[in-house]
């Protein structure tokens, strides 16, 4: 499929905001994000609202669009709606993914098994509209995580593994019941993490 001028230019920015090049709070400006990305202001203008609607932008009054503030609770609150969604994406994706699908993800490693297994799940789960909201979920905590890991990358729990071999074996179930228990990982590391490296 083609993508269309400003999805790149989302993509390109919801990678620069998830990956903490550009900081919490930090102001956006349409003409810098257009020179930054070699384009015109209309598709960065479509792209900050799109993202304004993921959570990763805010407008604020006598302010401006900035670049949404990181939030523990926030996160916890996007993964209790991952977690009423994921799971039943998980089973339909199972069921669906194809031989290049397995091979993505048996060949996936360390930090990348994560964006796999993702892109399967979204991928494969017959809802477009489904996928894109957890992409927009994943992009806030994934965020989260970032900032609280000392080497800049989110962990990844064990649970995770389970999560892609079920999707490799085509059982939906246990694709289902390994995302279940891999977000409420998720949401257990968050809480930890919260009191003693709280956001400013």
């Amino acid at each position: 499929m083609i993508k269309s001028l400003t999805e790149e230019v989302c993509e390109k920015l919801r990678d620069d905001i998830v990956g903490l090049r550009m900081a919490p709070g930090a102001k956006v400006s349409e003409a810098k994000l257009a020179e930054r990305y070699q384009v015109s202001r209309a598709p960065v203008r479509s792209a900050i609202e799109r993202l304004r609607l993921e959570g990763l932008v805010v407008v604020k009054p006598q302010v401006g669009t900035i670049i949404s503030p990181l939030s523990f609770e926030g996160a916890l609150e996007v993964l209790g709606v991952r977690r009423l969604l994921e799971p039943a994406a998980a089973e339909t994706a199972a069921a669906r993914r194809t031989d290049a699908d397995a091979r993505a993800l048996r060949e996936a490693g360390g930090a990348g098994l994560a964006g796999a297994v993702h892109e399967v799940i979204r991928a494969r789960c017959g809802n477009a509209e489904m996928a894109r909201l957890l992409r927009a979920h994943q992009g806030v905590v994934e965020r989260v995580l970032r900032a609280a890991a000392a080497d800049a990358q989110p962990p990844r729990p064990v649970e995770l593994e389970a999560v892609a071999e079920a999707l490799i074996r085509r059982d939906p179930a246990a694709a289902r019941r390994a995302t279940g228990e891999y977000l409420a990982a998720l949401a257990r590391h968050i809480r930890g993490l919260a009191p003693a490296r709280e956001p400013a």
